[in-house]
């Protein structure tokens, strides 16, 4: 059986930010309101930013490639 990695449970990846914490990283970002279906990563391309989730929630992908 092998060790996950640190920090790669999904209380790690997505901790819940205390109130304090909210207003540190709203210091430096912006508040903007997603629509549905909105895009905040395309399809290929690294993410540069990080998001914040105050309310609802982001829906997540990863496309696996195929070797064939």
């Amino acid at each position: 059986m092998s060790t996950p990695l640190p920090g790669s449970s999904p209380d790690e990846m997505f901790p819940v930010l205390t109130p304090a914490q909210q207003a540190r990283v709203l210091a430096h970002g912006s508040v903007r309101k997603v629509m549905p279906g909105e895009m905040l990563v395309e399809l290929n391309q690294q993410p540069t930013k990080i998001f914040v989730v105050v309310q609802g929630r982001l829906e997540l992908f990863q496309l696996n490639e195929q070797n064939d």
